[in-house]
């Protein structure tokens, strides 16, 4: 249903519109367009009824063979080539017939098509004499010559309005362009190019009878456009030296329009407003203007004022936008392309929050504008910012699956690049990545490798592409870029604009911050709607000139980049055939498409008006008129392929009769100007003057010349043209050389400029030492700087030449001018290249000098720099890169370029072995280990594999079976089972039983045996969990105590040992419960610290055991015990191990006595309370002391020993031990304790190492204050019985006839086998 509404709407405005038609054609044409600007029916078009098209294809055309404009080209002159090709490039835009002559061809038949209307030529002087009289001919018969360029040629004289008398006199100081005509439409009394000097014809050399068309701005006499009737016809001279480019076509255009007066030509008419960078990630960033102005943030600003704004304007003018979307602001070329800038800045709106770019998405679809695409982020598809080009798909797909997700639509058809800037690889990639583009919109000017200089036509890179480039932007333009928009604007009918949201922003203060390498976008200053202190602002001036532009084009109609594009194809595969016949000029369209209306554009002057309008208006034909040239540029429309004129160029017997009669007048009046010129040059001097007279003459002239030391222009030009009309130029150029070596001054200098002018220079060698001291003499004058360069550039003028290129650059400091000057030094001086480059950062705009750089520095070993600038080097290979990081210690910084590189070139097999080395240098193994292991099998991975296997035995366990489990293909199998075997031996879980036996002399005191599972969990730390069985045997004592019997405990023990990390403590903590037969509970604690450096040792721990004694543990005492050590060197080779012992020993029976002394009052309170006095009878007591005891010991033993792990090796030691308690109980009830005691001696020990049996013995003799002497022997002996089955033996014996404990312990442990699982390493271990 809503299709048929639609049809039947299209339907319904497209009969008004006809009915209108033919209203308005009734009333005999359309003068005043405004009246039906509201009427939209001359493009009846709906988004909803709107198709993809396909592409239509077409050929270049080629010459007609019925030309109106034929150009005269040299082929050996390439600005002759430039003028012919942009000329024809006009008439391909037109559909004009063109035809190209060379200049052979030309010579030798002059011959000019009965068709031709308009003749051109760049440089006359090479034409044969008998074509002079054709050209005169061709236009007093109603011919337009145009000459867009001044040359001397004295046989132009009459053609180009000289007078007689002319001398050809080059006028200096003219410049610019003022149009005194509307040579643009519109553009009476415009400015342009103030500061292109012309160095044309002065105006004296011109008669009254020419047309001033345009003059020069500081100079109104002087003529830069000259329009010279001659018959019926006219020549069209553009008087300056200065040459246009694609730029000026218009202007040429505008010329060549003056000799096709009434003959219209078709035009796209299209005008598209591109909307870049919008809408696109917004800041919460207040900057000027605007913050002044409105108080504003950036999002405020672009959201709440400058949209509104724009879409107001939209509205108003029927502007369909393209807006051209922006994601990301960052830069990045490497995944992931994320959309975190694009998401940042939320809206709620309808009680639904959304990014604001979502929401501006939508209002800008919502109002009718095209949505479009600018690019993932703003970094231009270049080869050389994009490394790895296929990140570019992978940024695009970002791009559409957000597309699709949000809703936006149909993929966008319309792209411009990201800052215009785009290479050939850049447009292959992007139409991989989206294929939905259709049309490309760069810049028409600029530079085409970069994606400039595009024309309306099919992509150079790609044909896929459609090229809709734009020509203008801004908020306000200055005259120049209006100049070029203008010009573009004549024979296309196309105007392409672009503005950005922050153009306002683009101000002065903020130069270095926002503009980047572009120009600033608000160079003056406004503000958005208003501007302090002024009365223009950005806003303003635009719609002014939307208006301007409206109201001087009533039938401009502004459309999408889209729907204009698909126009514009339309119109560029059109072709269309030229007819005159019977006073009609017919144009028709020889391959109408679905749709035949057109829009044409035609120049008419005033006095033919009514007759073009007559028969416009007869063929209801709309058409409106702006003031142009001497008359108007019509804008008319029809509804048909073809279109028929008044012929202005049709002559009926009458008027060809009138026309021989004006031609004979011509011929009479161009002979009667040859004579004046002869006598002029001849007459006056040889008929006038005898011959004698004239050398007198010449001789008086000279001697002037002479004796004046400044030059006198006048009077040397006066000389130098009578010598040269005799053929002595060159004796000019003599006498000039003289008298500028005697008069060595920057103006006589410069004369030969202006004598080159007159007569010219005489051969290349003088045209070369002239332009030298030229130059010598006003270094700074930049025509004179690029003519030198241009043309002497050579190494034999390098002295010169460098000069040149550095005073370019000084006057003139764009970045090709610096380019030029650099590209010299780094040639012929590296050395101050150097000194040159040494504040430059390497920016792209050094892309081309990258290499040379970075091997500049790289060979001054500078390289810091020769990094720094390998960034521009695209054939430097990374392995030497590389080396460069390594030569400036710097190899910490080279993974993130490997890593960067070697995602680019992932077979880059040395940079692999090289970066592999450099981790091993830096100490990260574990990256150099699987680097290594990475590579296929090479001389050089087998180099690594032997280094780094003898490497890997001294890494960190934890790393070494990271690699062994991930990473085993490099390993030797001899250093993976050593490894494997290693750890399991240290690291590996295991079982562990341990037997100890206590004595007191022969007698067994305890006899302990402990059970144990031992694992270490992902941290390393030691988890044991054991069960134990202690039997405490009955000591041997005169006195019966009843605590004194046998028990026996079972139990269970779990201890936690922390990590064995280098450099860090060890800590431990132990628990054990036990019950004896009886089921009477015990308990043990314990915790303890230790902390190892490479020649010294300390321990703490605390302990909480009942006592080893049968009688204390049957008692229920219990021992606290506290133990400290500190083991260190002394002068390197006495090691020394101080240690403290404290224990404490809670309340118990210590002992008892039978005493026959009369107590009193046993049971008094006294300080012998903690006795208890039992009565055997009336004489007899029992005495029996409890109480709780400490005791203290601290030894002190120094070894002669250095520390050198040795097979063998004798170690002989002194100690000593001091203790403290409060008790005796020397007897061993019901502990063992003494209340000071003393001893100390020496002795010797035996240590043996070798693959499985690791001892050490010792044997000592002591003087000691309770026993007199003693002889002690200890060993510690370990045996690795089987590959993980160890036994240790520990003993310690004392010889002595008192109390003394002797131990003796047995252990066997078994290292289990490790499952095998790959595992992720700490990265900090």
């Amino acid at each position: 249903m809503e299709f048929i509404q639609i049809y039947l709407k299209k339907r319904v405005l497209y009969l008004i519109g006809t009915i209108a038609l033919l209203f308005i054609s009734s009333c005999e044409g359309l003068e005043d367009w405004s009246d039906l600007k509201a009427a939209d029916f001359l493009n009846i078009k709906t988004d909803e009824t709107k198709t993809d098209k396909a592409f239509k294809r077409y050929n270049e055309p080629g010459m007609s063979n019925q030309p109106i404009i034929e150009f005269i080209v040299d082929e050996k002159d390439i600005q002759s080539k430039i003028y012919n090709g942009n000329i024809k490039k006009t008439c391909d835009y037109t559909k004009l017939p063109f035809r190209s002559i060379s200049l052979n061809e030309w010579n030798s038949t002059s011959k000019i098509a009965p068709t031709t209307r308009v003749l051109s030529v760049y440089d006359t002087k090479k034409l044969n004499d008998a074509s002079i009289n054709k050209i005169l001919d061709f236009v007093s018969n109603g011919g337009t010559l145009f000459l867009p360029y001044a040359n001397e040629d004295h046989r132009m004289s009459f053609l180009l309005g000289f007078k007689p008398e002319a001398e050809f006199a080059t006028d200096t100081e003219s410049v610019g362009f003022y149009f005194n005509y509307n040579i643009f439409p519109n553009s009476k009394d415009k400015k342009y190019f103030e500061n292109v000097n012309h160095f044309g014809f002065s105006s004296t050399n011109f008669s009254n009878k020419v047309k001033i068309l345009a003059t020069a701005i500081n100079n109104k006499n002087y003529p830069t456009i000259v329009e010279n009737k001659i018959g019926t016809g006219r020549v069209i001279f553009f008087n300056t030296s200065d040459n246009f480019t694609k730029e000026d076509r218009g202007l040429l255009f505008a010329g060549i329009l003056k000799g096709l007066e009434g003959i219209p030509y078709p035009i796209a008419n299209v005008s598209t407003i591109f909307l870049d960078d919008f809408p696109s990630p917004l800041y919460d960033i207040k900057a000027e203007p605007i913050a002044s102005e409105m108080n504003m943030n950036m999002e405020d600003f672009v959201k709440k004022v400058w949209w509104p704004d724009m879409n107001k304007l939209s509205k108003e003018y029927k502007i369909p936008y393209a807006a051209m979307t922006t994601f990301d602001y960052r830069n990045k070329i490497v995944p992931p392309f994320t959309l975190d800038q694009w998401n940042l800045r939320k809206i709620t709106d309808n009680n639904k929050t959304e990014p604001i770019t979502d929401w501006l998405v939508k209002d800008v679809a919502k109002n009718g504008n095209e949505l479009a695409f600018h690019g993932y982020n703003h970094v231009s598809l270049m080869k050389d910012l994009w490394k790895n080009q296929v990140f570019i798909t992978t940024s695009m797909n970002t791009v559409k699956k957000k597309w699709e997700i949000s809703n936006f639509g149909k993929l966008p058809t319309t792209y411009v690049p990201p800052s215009n800037d785009i290479d050939k690889e850049g447009i292959i990639e992007l139409k991989k990545a989206m294929p939905s583009l259709k049309y490309m919109c760069s810049l028409y000017l600029g530079i085409k490798k970069d994606g400039g200089d595009r024309e309306f036509d099919y992509d150079p890179y790609n044909k896929e592409f459609f090229d809709y480039p734009r020509i203008s932007s801004g908020f306000y333009m200055s005259e120049e870029t209006k100049y070029s928009q203008q010009s573009m604007y004549l024979f296309t009918g196309i105007w392409t604009h672009f503005v950005h949201p922050d153009d306002v922003f683009q101000i002065p203060s903020t130069a270095n911050s926002s503009a980047g390498h572009f120009g600033l976008r608000n160079e003056l200053n406004y503000g958005w709607r208003k501007t302090k202190g002024g009365d223009k602002a950005m806003f303003p001036e635009f719609k002014k000139y939307i208006k301007q532009m409206t109201n001087a084009y009533p039938q401009l109609r502004f459309l999408n980049g889209n729907d204009a594009a698909e126009i514009v194809i339309d119109w560029r595969a059109s072709r269309y055939n030229h007819k005159s016949e019977n006073g009609l000029y017919t144009i028709t369209q020889t391959n109408p498409g679905e749709v035949t209306k057109q829009y044409w554009f035609m120049y008419g002057s005033t006095e033919n008006a009514e007759k073009i309008e007559s028969k416009l208006k007869n063929q209801v034909a709309l058409f409106s008129k702006t003031p142009f040239l001497d008359g108007n540029l019509y804008t008319v429309y029809n509804n048909k392929s073809k279109i028929s004129v008044v012929d202005l160029k049709y002559k009926n017997g009458i008027q060809i009769a009138n026309q021989l009669k004006i031609n004979q007048a011509v011929l009479a009046e161009n002979k009667k100007f040859e004579e004046q010129v002869k006598k002029f040059r001849s007459g006056a001097i040889y008929e006038e003057l005898e011959k004698k007279k004239l050398q007198i003459l010449l001789t008086s002239l000279k001697a002037k010349m002479i004796n004046t030391p400044v030059i006198d222009s006048v009077t040397w030009n006066r000389y130098a043209k009578y010598m040269s009309w005799d053929e002595k130029g060159s004796e000019v150029w003599k006498l000039l050389d003289e008298h500028v070596k005697k008069y060595p001054t920057k103006e006589n200098i410069m004369y030969s400029k202006e004598l080159d002018r007159v007569i010219g220079y005489p051969n290349e060698a003088v045209t070369e030492e002239w332009i030298t001291q030229q130059l010598l003499a006003n270094p700074f004058d930049k025509d004179l700087l690029n003519t030198y360069i241009t043309n002497y550039y050579t190494d034999e003028n390098e002295s010169n030449s460098r000069m040149a290129l550095k005073n370019l650059y000084m006057i003139d400091n764009s970045m090709s001018n610096y380019k030029n000057y650099l590209r010299h030094l780094l040639q012929f001086h590296p050395d101050e290249a150097l000194k040159e480059l040494s504040d430059k950062k390497p920016t792209e705009d050094f892309a081309e000098f990258g290499e040379q750089i970075t091997w500049l520095y790289a060979d001054s070993l500078d390289y810091y720099k020769a990094i720094e600038w390998s960034s521009l080097a695209k054939n430097i290979d990374f392995v030497t890169k590389m080396g460069w990081y390594i030569e400036s210690g710097q190899s910490k910084l080279i993974e993130k370029e490997y890593l960067k590189y070697i995602a680019e070139n992932p077979n880059d097999d040395k940079a692999k072995v090289l970066m592999s080395n450099v981790y091993h240098e830096i100490g990260r193994f574990k990256e150099a280990w699987i680097l290594a292991n990475s590579l296929p099998e090479s001389e050089d991975k087998e180099d690594l594999r032997k280094t780094y296997n003898k490497d890997v035995v001294y890494e960190e366990q934890s790393l070494q079976q990271y690699l062994i489990e991930n990473e085993p293909e490099l390993f030797y199998p001899n250093v993976m089972k050593t490894l494997v075997k290693e750890y399991r031996l240290t690291k590996g879980n295991f079982v562990d039983f341990n037997s100890s036996l206590q004595t007191n002399q022969n007698v067994n005191s305890f006899f302990n045996n402990i059970f144990s599972y031992n694992f270490y969990d992902k941290k390393e730390n030691l988890n044991s969990i054991g069960v134990s069985r202690t039997k405490f045997y009955k000591i041997v004592i005169d006195e019966n105590y009843p605590s004194n019997y046998e028990n026996t405990l079972v139990g269970l023990e779990y201890k936690y040992k922390t990590a064995q990390i280098e450099g860090k403590p060890q800590y431990w903590s132990r628990g054990r419960i036990e019950a004896n037969e009886s089921a009477k509970m015990y308990y043990q604690f314990g915790l303890g610290y230790s902390a190892a450096k490479e020649k010294s040792f300390r321990s703490a721990e605390f302990n909480l055991l009942p006592v080893e004694f049968a009688p204390g543990l049957n008692q229920n005492i219990y021992n606290l015990r506290l133990s400290l050590n500190q083991d260190f060197y002394l002068f390197k080779v006495i090691n020394t191990n101080i240690s403290f012992e404290g224990n404490y020993y809670t309340n118990g029976l210590l002992s008892r006595d039978t005493i026959n002394t009369a107590i009193l009052n046993p049971n008094r309170k006294s300080p012998l309370a903690r006795k208890v006095y039992t009565t055997i009878d009336k004489n007899n007591y029992e005495i029996a002391t409890f109480d709780d005891a400490i005791e203290g010991a601290l030894t002190l033993r120094m070894i002669l020993d250095k520390g050198e792990v040795r097979k063998s090796k004798f170690v002989p030691f002194i100690e000593s031990q001091v203790s403290k308690g409060n008790r005796d109980q020397e007897d061993g009830f019901p502990y063992w304790m003494l209340r000071s005691r003393l001893f100390g001696g020496t002795g010797l020990g035996w240590e043996f190492n070798n693959k499985n049996f690791i001892s050490r013995i010792e044997a000592g003799y002591f003087l000691d204050d309770y026993t007199k002497k003693f002889r002690r022997y200890t060993g510690n002996l370990s045996y690795q019985l089987f590959d993980y089955t160890a036994l240790t033996f520990i003993f310690e014996i004392y010889d002595q006839d008192k109390f003394y404990s002797n131990a003796y312990q047995l252990g066997v442990k078994y290292n289990l086998k490790k499952k095998s699982k790959k595992r992720v390493i700490n990265e900090q271990q």
